[in-house]
C-alpha cells in the first residue's frame, strides 16, 4: 500500500505537492526548527509574526542563544510530515548522524520509498551530499518556494537539484556491483576505485590509493560515466547552436567492459515499454507472397498505446513490428503505399505451413553406437577415413555442424580429472582409425594428414559443457516455413511463430552485399595480397594473409604486434579491433583445408527465425555454440552517407549500420579507447570476486544451465555523502626471415593508411566525448565501443599551445577526399542479420573481415559468439546507441537483461 500511495499517475504529479492537502498553521510560541548562519537548523520558539506586505510574513524565532528573523522557507515544523504530503522535490530538514553527533541539514526528496531502496526516502542535502532516511528523520519546511531548488545556495547544487526535478522520473544512473573498478572524482582528480557496497542509488567507493572510502549517488558526476555523458550532452548542445556540422552518432557495436549508464524510472511511471498487443490469428493463406505485405519492423522499439479505439474497419492483417503507426499522408506511410507496389515482383517466398495444416517435422535424435574402436598403431593418412569418406558432398549440410563428425563415426568422449583437488571435466575425440585427439592441435594435424575435406576444424568442439545433440524443438507453432531464404543460405533458415499466425516481413534475402549507386568496391584479384601456404596457413609466420592481420595490430596504442592475433583454430575468442584479413582467391591455398577462411564460408549454425514477445522478430540458435564461433553475416544495400540520410529520414533507420573501420582504428591508436575490452561476455565493469568455474558445473542436459577531461559551460554537481572512513595512502621471432620481410614490405601500405597523418589528428572534446544531433541513428559495426564521434573530426578551439585550427585529417580522405563512412541497410533487402535484437548484454560481437576486397572502406561484418550459447537462447549484439544523439527520438530497452541500461536513445 505504501508504494501503490508514492506512484503518482504521471511524472508532473510526482514532482507537485498533493493539491488536497492544505498548509499547517504557525502560531507564536509553537516549537520549531530555524536555520542558523552556519547552514544547520536548531530548535527554537516562534515568538513573533511580522508582515512584509503582499502575504509575506517573517517569523522571529528565539534559539537558546540568540533570536533570528527568518523567512518561511527557512523554518521547519518541529514534527514529522505525513506521507501524502511529500514528493519528489518536497523542501525538508533531515537529520543526519556522524558517529554520535546528530545534525539537522536542509534539503529535497529525491526518491519516496519503495522496495528497491527498502522503504526509505533519498535526501540531496543543500551541500551536495545524499543520504537514506526514515520518515521520523524528516521534518516539513513551512512554506517552502514554488520551484524549491531556488532556495539552494550553492550554483552547483541548484542546477544539479533542478535537472533532476525535471527529468524525474527518468534517472540516468551508472549500473554497478560489487567489486567492479571505477574511476572517481575526488578534489579535481581522477583516482581508481572500487565499488564496495551497493544500496539503492548509492554506492560506497572505496578509493584504492589512499583506502579511503565514502558513499556516492550513482547519478554524480563524480562517477566516470555520468561525467561522460553530461559532457556529451553539453558538447552537443553546444555544436548546435554554434551551427557546426553534424556528423552521426556513435553507436559502437560493443561497448567496454567498464560500468555503464542505465536510465531508471521509479515505479515506471512514464517510461515502462508498453508490449505490443497480440494480434488475433488471420486466416491461412497458401503462400506468404498473397498475403497484404507487412512492414519490416524496428527491434526493441514497444508499441504505444492507442488512446481511442479506431472506428471499424475491414480485416487485415496484424502487423509485426510493432512500431508506432504513422499518419495516413507521412513519408513513412507514403513509402509504404510504394513499398507494397513493388512487392508482386519480389521472387516468390517458400510455402508457410499454418498450425492447422502441419507441425514441425521432428529429426530423430542422434545415437552413439555402442562398438568400441581400438586403436593399433600405425601413420595416420588418407586411408584412414576411406571408409567414412562420403560418395555425395555435403551429405550431412543442414544438421548440426558439431554433430558432423559423430555422423562420419568418430567419438566424442567426456571424461573427469582431478586438477588442483578439483574435479574437471574434459573433451576428447577418437577417430575412425582409434586414434585419440585430445587437442584442437591435434584434431587439426589430423584432418591434414587424413587430407579430409568433408569435415572441417570448426565442427570440433573441446568444451565439455557444449552438447552436440541438444536440438531445440518449438513448441506447435501457428506458423512455420522450412526455409525463409529460399535456398539461398547453405543452412536452411526456418521461421516459426509460436505467438500468432502472422508472417514476417517480406524481404528480399541477399546474403551478399549489394553496393547501390554512387558506390563502388573494387574485387580485382589485381589488388589483393595472396599467399602461396601448402600447410592449410597453419604458419603465420609464412602466410601472407596472416601477417597482414598481424601487422595491422601495430596500428594499436603502443604500438606492439600482437603474434596471436586472428583466429585461433578456426574460433574467434575477442574482437580483434583492427581487422582480420582472410585468405582470398589470389591465394594457393585449399579453400577447405585453409585456417585462415572461416566467414567466406557462409553461414553454417543451425539458426530460426522467430516471433518474440515484445521485440518483433529475433534469431535463435537451434544447437549449443561454442564460444568464438562465426555466426554470421550483416548483409544489406551499401549507401552513400548522404543517400542513406535521406532514406533513413523517408523510410527508417532501424536497419542502418555504420561501415567505420576507419575511425575505429584512427581513435583506437590514438589511445583514446586503451581501457577498453571487446567482449562482453563477462557482463558491465571488473568483478575481483571469483566466480564460479565451469569446472564445477556440471554438463549434463538437465543441469546445464579516460584520463584527458575538458571544461565547458555547464557543470554538474556531484552529490555525495558525509560518510568516511579514515586510513592510511597506499616478440615472439619468426622462422623463415625471408617470408617475413616480404610480408612486412607487402603490408607497409596499408600500416602506412593507419599511421600517416597522425599527428595532424587533434581531436578537441567535441571529439572525445561529444556527440551531435542527428536525426537518423545508425548501428556500428565497429568491434568495440568507442567515446568519439566517428566520421571526419573538426576543430573547435585551440589546441594546447600552438592554436592552430586545421581541420583533422584521417585516412578516409585519401579514398578520393571521402569524409563520411558508407551505410549497410537492409531494411528492403538483406540476410538474417537485419532479424537479430539489441540486448545490454549481448552474446555475439562484431568483427570487421576482410575478404574479397582490401579496401579499408568495406570490410565484411561478422557476427562471433562471445560466449557459450545454449540451444534455444536468442542472439543479441549491443546496438550502443548513444542515448540523446537522435533529436526527438526515444526508444526504450526491451531486452531484459539485468544489466538494461533502459533507454537505447
Amino acid at each position: 500500500k505504501l508504494v501503490q500511495m508514492v506512484c503518482k499517475p504521471s511524472s508532473q504529479a510526482m514532482t507537485q505537492p498533493n493539491p488536497n492537502m492544505t498548509e499547517d498553521e504557525l502560531k507564536v510560541g509553537m516549537n520549531i526548527l530555524g536555520k542558523k548562519r552556519t547552514k544547520t537548523w536548531h530548535r527554537g520558539t516562534l515568538v513573533a509574526i511580522n508582515p512584509v506586505g503582499n502575504g509575506v510574513f517573517k517569523y522571529k524565532v528565539k534559539f537558546d542563544k540568540g533570536k533570528s528573523l527568518l523567512s518561511g522557507n527557512h523554518v521547519a515544523f518541529d514534527y514529522n510530515p505525513t506521507l501524502e504530503s511529500l514528493y519528489v522535490g518536497a523542501r525538508v530538514v533531515a537529520r543526519y548522524k556522524d558517529g554520535n553527533l546528530v545534525w539537522l541539514y536542509a534539503g529535497i526528496v529525491a526518491e519516496m520509498p519503495n522496495n528497491k531502496n527498502r522503504m526509505r526516502f533519498l535526501i540531496f542535502f543543500d551541500d551536495g551530499y545524499a543520504s537514506y532516511v526514515t520518515l521520523p528523520e524528516l521534518y516539513p519546511v513551512c512554506r517552502p518556494l514554488k520551484r524549491t531548488w531556488e532556495d539552494i545556495e550553492d550554483a552547483s547544487c541548484r542546477d544539479f537539484i533542478e535537472e533532476y526535478i525535471t527529468a524525474y522520473p527518468s534517472r540516468p544512473m551508472v549500473l554497478l556491483k560489487v567489486g567492479q573498478i571505477i574511476k572517481t572524482e575526488w578534489e579535481g582528480t581522477w583516482w581508481k576505485s572500487k565499488v564496495e557496497e551497493v544500496d539503492g542509488s548509492l554506492v560506497k567507493i572505496l578509493f584504492l590509493d589512499d583506502k579511503r572510502s565514502e558513499w556516492i549517488y550513482r547519478g554524480s558526476t563524480r562517477l566516470e560515466p555520468m561525467f561522460n555523458l553530461k559532457m556529451t550532452t553539453a558538447n552537443a548542445q553546444e555544436k548546435k547552436l554554434a551551427g557546426q556540422q553534424r556528423t552521426r552518432p556513435n553507436m559502437g557495436a560493443l561497448r567496454s567492459k567498464g560500468p555503464v549508464v542505465q536510465y531508471t524510472s521509479d515505479c515506471h511511471v512514464g517510461a515502462s515499454p508498453v508490449k505490443s498487443p497480440q494480434a488475433p490469428p488471420t486466416q491461412p493463406s497458401p503462400s506468404p507472397q498473397h498475403q497484404q505485405p507487412q512492414q519490416p519492423q524496428q527491434p526493441q522499439q514497444p508499441q504505444q498505446p492507442q488512446h481511442t479505439p479506431p472506428p471499424a474497419q475491414p480485416p487485415q492483417p496484424p502487423r509485426l513490428d510493432g512500431r508506432i503507426l504513422s499518419p495516413p499522408n507521412t513519408p513513412t506511410s507514403l513509402f509504404t503505399q510504394q513499398f507494397q507496389r513493388q512487392l508482386p515482383s519480389l521472387p516468390p517466398g517458400p510455402p508457410a505451413i499454418t498450425h492447422a495444416m502441419a507441425s514441425i517435422p521432428h529429426q530423430p535424435s542422434y545415437r552413439a553406437p555402442t562398438d568400441r574402436i581400438f586403436y593399433l598403431v600405425h601413420t595416420c593418412q588418407p586411408a584412414c577415413l576411406n571408409r567414412v569418406r562420403p560418395a555425395i558432398p555435403d551429405m550431412h549440410r543442414g544438421k548440426n555442424p558439431l554433430l558432423t563428425p559423430l555422423l562420419y563415426d568418430f567419438r566424442r568422449m567426456t571424461g573427469r580429472r582431478k586438477v588442483n583437488r578439483k574435479m574437471s571435466f574434459h573433451v576428447i575425440y577418437k577417430a575412425p582409425c582409434g586414434l585419440c585427439l585430445r587437442n584442437m592441435a591435434e584434431i587439426q594435424h589430423y584432418l591434414f594428414q587424413t587430407r579430409c575435406d568433408f569435415i572441417f576444424l570448426e565442427m570440433f568442439c573441446l568444451d565439455p559443457y557444449v552438447l552436440v545433440d541438444r536440438p531445440f524443438q518449438p513448441q506447435r507453432p501457428f506458423y512455420y516455413i522450412p526455409d525463409i531464404t529460399s535456398g539461398k543460405e547453405d543452412i536452411p533458415l526456418s521461421c516459426v511463430n509460436e505467438i500468432d499466425s502472422t508472417a514476417p516481413p517480406q524481404v528480399a534475402y541477399s546474403k551478399e552485399r549489394i553496393p547501390e549507386g554512387g558506390v563502388s568496391i573494387n574485387t580485382s584479384a589485381d589488388f589483393l595480397v595472396g599467399c602461396d601456404c601448402t600447410d592449410g596457413c597453419r604458419d603465420k609466420s609464412k602466410c601472407s594473409c596472416h601477417q597482414l592481420t598481424l601487422q595491422a595490430t601495430g596500428c594499436t596504442p603502443g604500438g606492439q604486434i600482437n603474434s596471436s592475433a586472428g583466429y585461433l583454430h578456426k574460433r574467434l575468442e575477442e574482437c580483434l579491433p583492427t581487422g582480420i584479413y582472410e585468405c582470398n582467391k589470389r591465394c594457393k591455398c585449399c579453400a577447405q583445408m585453409c585456417t585462415n577462411r572461416l566467414v567466406q564460408h557462409g553461414l553454417q549454425v543451425r539458426l530460426q527465425l522467430f516471433k518474440t514477445q515484445n521485440k518483433g522478430w529475433g534469431i535463435r540458435c537451434l544447437d549449443d555454440v561454442a564460444k568464438g564461433s562465426f555466426v554470421c553475416i550483416y548483409a544489406g544495400k551499401i549507401l552513400t552517407d548522404d543517400f542513406a540520410d535521406k532514406e533513413g529520414l523517408e523510410m527508417g533507420d532501424e536497419y542502418f549500420a555504420n561501415l567505420d573501420h576507419i575511425e575505429s582504428v584512427e581513435n583506437f591508436k590514438e589511445g583514446y579507447e586503451s581501457e577498453a575490452h571487446c567482449s562482453d561476455s563477462e557482463g558491465s565493469g571488473v568483478d575481483d570476486k571469483d566466480s564460479k568455474s565451469e569446472e564445477e558445473s556440471d554438463s549434463s542436459d538437465d543441469t546445464f544451465v579516460k584520463e584527458n577531461y575538458y571544461s565547458s559551460s555547464s557543470v554538474w554537481r556531484s552529490y555525495t555523502t558525509r560518510g568516511q572512513v579514515k586510513g592510511n595512502k597506499e616478440g615472439e621471432l619468426l622462422s623463415n626471415q625471408t617470408s617475413r620481410l616480404w610480408a612486412e614490405r607487402l603490408s607497409k601500405d596499408l600500416r602506412g593508411l593507419y599511421r600517416k597523418f597522425q599527428d595532424c589528428v587533434s581531436l578537441t572534446v567535441s571529439g572525445l566525448s561529444g556527440v551531435t544531433k542527428k536525426q537518423v541513428a545508425v548501428k556500428s559495426t565497429r568491434g568495440i565501443a568507442l567515446k568519439t564521434s566517428h566520421g571526419l573530426m573538426v576543430k573547435t578551439g585551440a589546441s594546447g599551445g600552438g592554436g592552430d585550427n586545421t581541420p583533422s585529417k584521417n585516412t578516409r580522405l585519401f579514398f578520393d577526399g571521402e569524409e563520411s563512412c558508407y551505410i549497410i541497410d537492409a531494411k528492403l533487402e538483406g540476410n538474417l542479420g537485419r532479424y537479430l535484437n539489441h540486448s545490454c548484454s549481448p552474446n555475439l560481437f562484431v568483427q570487421n573481415v576482410f575478404v574479397d576486397t582490401h579496401d579499408l572502406r568495406f570490410p565484411w561484418v561478422a557476427f562471433f559468439a562471445s560466449k557459450r550459447i545454449r540451444a534455444g537462447t536468442e542472439l543479441t549484439w549491443d546496438y550502443n546507441y548513444e542515448v540523446g544523439s537522435v533529436e526527438g527520438k526515444v526508444l526504450l530497452c526491451c531486452c531484459g537483461s539485468t544489466e538494461c541500461r533502459g533507454r537505447l536513445l
